[in-house]
């Protein structure tokens, strides 16, 4: 039987699921952010205290459907408790671009008052408020860039590209570096070179012990590894769980 306990935190999880599945509902269809965090604060002040005595019930339930649903809700609870939710929200919110018919999302970009507003190529960047001359330089660039509209075979990069992405770097370098930090590269950065695998008796690379033209090397390591071999079965370098026979006969027959 159910203690007082687990009933009380039954309760308050379903208040805390009724408050947080309303204020999902606020966030996502009407934008009232702050009343919908509030309520989701509110409501994540009681889901760690019904945790655990919430899986506890689901084990004690006889019902398998009544179990489950308690096994569902304590999941879904967890997973706000985790801030999955609330987060995925707040990216949708922050993200989501506002007249945007075809369901794009809006970048870093937005921020700066750079949007993407239509789906047709680059020649769909707006620069919006950026009146200075790199911004203006840089919106040249790309709707220089945008000539060919929306077709699938890109636009190379020519010199006045990169000097007004250079200008621009140089005006704006908080924003630069946030939004492409992830792409950014110096021509002059080498990049990593695999290890060479070289070959174990000319110390040549390209081929291996086994494939090694040096014919000579290779029988005169055929000793060393018939030394090796031999040298495990001297008193000493025994292998493990192998007996070493003693050359000594028994007492009994000498």
């Amino acid at each position: 039987e159910p203690t007082k306990v687990e009933e009380d935190a039954v309760v308050w999880m379903l208040a805390s699921v009724v408050l947080c599945i309303s204020a999902v509902g606020w966030a996502v269809d009407s934008g009232g952010m702050p009343l919908s965090i509030a309520f989701l604060s509110l409501g994540l002040l009681f889901i760690r205290p019904c945790l655990f005595a919430l899986g506890r019930l689901a084990d004690t339930v006889e019902n398998r459907a009544a179990s489950a649903a308690l096994s569902f809700a304590s999941g879904v609870l967890e997973s706000l408790w985790n801030n999955k939710l609330i987060e995925r929200i707040r990216l949708h919110r922050q993200m989501s671009c506002e007249g945007d018919d075809d369901g794009l999302v809006r970048s870093r970009l937005g921020d700066r008052g750079l949007t993407n507003a239509s789906s047709s190529g680059i020649d769909g960047w707006n620069f919006g408020s950026d009146t200075s001359a790199s911004g203006r330089g840089l919106e040249a660039a790309f709707r220089g860039m945008g000539e060919t509209g929306g077709s699938s075979e890109p636009t190379a990069l020519t010199s006045d590209h990169m000097d007004a992405l250079r200008q621009f770097e140089s005006d704006h370098p908080e924003w630069f570096s946030r939004s492409f930090s992830s792409v950014r590269a110096s021509p002059e950065t080498p990049l990593p070179l695999a290890p060479v695998r070289r070959c174990s008796v000319c110390r040549k690379p390209g081929h291996d012990r086994r494939t090694c033209p040096n014919r000579e090397a290779r029988e005169a390591e055929k000793p060393k590894q018939r030394l090796k071999l031999l040298a495990k079965d001297l008193p000493g370098h025994t292998r493990p769980n192998v007996r070493v026979k003693s050359s000594r006969r028994p007492l009994f027959l000498q």
